[in-house]
């Protein structure tokens, strides 16, 4: 899995986009531009996007056009805004998954370093932004439940290894299944990277 969203409340996106061509995967691979698509679960203009994170708008019309040009966003209308009409944008799918194109026209070091900014480049972003907001406290690690970070090395059978990863993703779809939806609740983020190391365990 590359990116999943928070289910929209219409629930009317697609399921699954695949991406099929690295420049796809590198319009995709920009933290603002994720943060942009997990927003447009539903329907926003650039000026909503724009308050939503709380930057000017003109910061975003690059973003979007990136966005729409590679297909990973869509126009579903417009709405009035005093004498203008602006569009209004959802995303392509409720997750994004490299497809088998990809993998015939991309290199691993260009697959790994797209795939690992998507992921990891934005959750840094999105974590320092609630740390700074306050909505996450580090000095409150281990009262409350509520975060969790870490690293390990662990010694696992392949059988055991494929199993673990097809739990995570598991419990992701368990995650989105129980999402209440409710605009009250606070929204959660989970990022995840499960693989072989060359690092060796004592």
């Amino acid at each position: 899995m590359l990116a999943k969203l928070k289910k929209g409340k219409k629930g009317d996106l697609p399921d699954t986009f695949w991406i099929e061509d690295l420049d796809t995967l590198r319009a995709l691979a920009d933290p603002t531009r994720l943060q942009i698509i997990e927003l447009l679960v539903k329907p926003l203009s650039v000026k909503e996007i724009a308050e939503e994170m709380a930057v000017p708008r003109t910061r975003l019309y690059h973003h979007i056009k990136t966005l729409e040009q590679n297909g990973l966003i869509r126009v579903v209308g417009e709405r009035k805004a005093r004498a203008l009409n602006e569009r209004v944008f959802v995303a392509a799918a409720k997750e994004f998954r490299p497809g088998p194109g990809i993998l015939e026209e991309a290199t691993g070091d260009e697959m790994a370093e797209a795939l690992l900014t998507t992921v990891l480049d934005t959750t840094r972003a999105d974590f320092i932004r609630a740390v700074r907001s306050g909505v996450v406290r580090l000095d409150e690690i281990g009262e409350h439940q509520l975060l969790a970070v870490g690293r390990c090395l662990v010694r696992l059978p392949e059988a055991k290894a494929e199993k673990f990863a097809r739990e995570v993703e598991d419990l992701v779809r368990r995650m989105n299944e129980e999402d209440t939806q409710a605009d009250e609740d606070p929204v959660s983020a989970f990022a995840f990277v499960f693989y072989p190391t060359t690092r060796r365990t004592p």
